[in-house]
């Protein structure tokens, strides 16, 4: 599987922004690896918390780019908007289908708590009924299987799982996510990307966690950022005027849930007021977010079931220097290669993608930057 130019390791990301603990990963994934080349799998307008992305996915490549990958495919948001365990299909299968990548790499926040849970055998009988048991008290499907609450930790399991379904050659590697204070990073701070988006639209403030290159991304971008807050009134509007069955096709509702979502939504006058009408042990925050965006996207259950893996990959942008790995992967991916819109523009599966960015768009600060034909005029981006 080695590529002649040396290894090749893939990383699934978001970079919701870009910091400097992503920038430890990374180092730290050449590192461990020694591998010549990374090539990033990256969730696009929207994530899997269910909110979009503070900038737009060309930027948000660009700024992975100038800070240690060579390569950025955008993760299609049929998977980017799921749950961990269809989330970390999709990136890993998207990833093996590329044939380049000997190594997957990935943060963790307790590793050995990590190799604790994939070495549990989820279909041992007593390891059922356990998960049965605590499913029945209400907690949600991460709880009852005894994770902490962890996200990356959650993913990294389902990341492990993947490959082995998969039986691909790839090799995980597990990162120790990075101390707040690190000296790896050019001796700056470490901060969450959920705490550097609260501080936004302040450049200033995020400048010690960024690198320096991000920064600058981010003080130019003016209306171009991108606040969930604005997708208030679409989302509560939508939902009045949604029947239940309509609601019930979203990917990831079941058990009723519809039913509770638009109660809420009529006593609700925001969306972080409906989802916390709605959370719960079971429910938790994160999938009612995304549940909504599946709501408002049209990423139903027959979509799903239809796509059980990406189809293509959309390429975001490269270094120069990964050309010998663009002629690789041209010539060896199971999957096309999308590097303009084309006839694509009517696949069903990216055309989610393209209404993914045209709502996402709706959220930025500035009327200007609102317009929603992103997905159509924006090219891929090439750092030299």
């Amino acid at each position: 599987m080695t590529c002649k130019m040396g290894l090749t390791a893939g990383v699934v990301c978001e970079y919701n922004p870009f910091h400097n603990g992503h920038a430890y990963q990374l180092s730290e994934t050449r590192a461990r690896t020694g591998c010549d080349y990374i090539v990033c799998v990256m969730s696009g307008a929207f994530t899997q918390r269910g909110i979009p992305a503070v900038l737009d996915a060309h930027v948000r490549a660009r700024m992975a780019l100038m800070s240690g990958a060579d390569v950025v495919f955008e993760l299609p948001t049929l998977f980017a908007v799921r749950d961990a365990k269809m989330f970390a299909r999709g990136a890993v299968a998207l990833l093996d289908a590329l044939g380049v990548c000997d190594w997957l790499s990935f943060g963790c926040e307790d590793i050995a708590a990590l190799d604790a849970a994939c070495a549990l055998d989820e279909s041992e009988p007593t390891v059922v009924e356990r998960l049965r048991e605590r499913l029945a008290r209400g907690e949600s499907f991460a709880r009852a299987r005894g994770l902490p609450n962890m996200p990356n930790l959650v993913l990294g399991v389902e990341y492990r799982r993947a490959l082995e379904s998969m039986n691909s050659a790839m090799r995980p590697v597990a990162i120790q996510r990075a101390p707040r204070s690190c000296s790896a990073v050019d001796g700056l701070a470490v901060m969450s990307a959920s705490e550097l988006r609260l501080m936004l639209p302040n450049a200033d403030a995020v400048k010690p966690y960024v690198p320096r290159n991000v920064y600058e991304i981010i003080s130019s971008a003016d209306g171009a950022l991108r606040f969930t807050a604005n997708m208030d009134s679409f989302i509560i509007g939508m939902l009045r005027t949604m029947s239940a069955e309509a609601l019930e096709r979203a990917a990831d509702v079941g058990e009723g849930l519809e039913n509770r979502i638009l109660d809420a939504a009529s006593f609700a006058a925001t969306r972080e007021e409906l989802i916390a009408r709605v959370k719960c042990k079971r429910y938790t925050y994160a999938r009612i977010s995304r549940i909504l965006v599946q709501a408002a996207l049209g990423v139903t259950k027959e979509l799903a079931a239809a796509h059980p893996e990406p189809g293509y990959a959309r390429l975001l942008g490269f270094r120069e220097s990964a050309r010998p790995l663009m002629r690789m992967i041209g010539g060896g991916s199971r999957i096309p290669i999308i590097h303009k819109v084309g006839r694509y523009r009517y696949d069903p599966v990216f055309r989610l993608d393209m209404r993914a960015e045209a709502l996402a768009s709706l959220t930025a600060a500035s009327l200007e930057r609102r317009k929603g034909d992103g997905s159509l005029t924006s090219s891929v981006v090439v750092i030299k």
